[in-house]
């Protein structure tokens, strides 16, 4: 994309958003629409991190089942010399 491009499409894009931000906060369909969505939008927002929460604890799990059965005994397995530097 040339630079005249880029230009004319943040030109477009700034257009576009303020057009959106002026419907919302001076109309009052606008203001109707925001009142509706703020709710939504806080339940999206707490979903959000109920959601990466469970991801870190699914993650954590696989980490942990990996170290269990890394070395077939069932005991977590122990970083080598070489990979406890590496990750010092």
């Amino acid at each position: 994309m040339n630079e005249r491009s880029v230009v004319m499409l943040g030109a477009i894009l700034g257009a576009a958003f303020g057009g959106m931000a002026a419907y919302l906060f001076l109309t009052e369909r606008g203001r109707e629409l925001r009142m509706e969505l703020e709710p939504r939008l806080d339940d999206l927002i707490r979903d959000l991190g109920s959601l990466q929460s469970t991801v870190s604890r699914a993650r954590d799990a696989a980490v942990d089942g990996l170290r269990v059965i890394g070395d077939g005994t069932g005991e977590p397995r122990r970083e080598s010399a070489r990979g406890q530097a590496a990750a010092g």
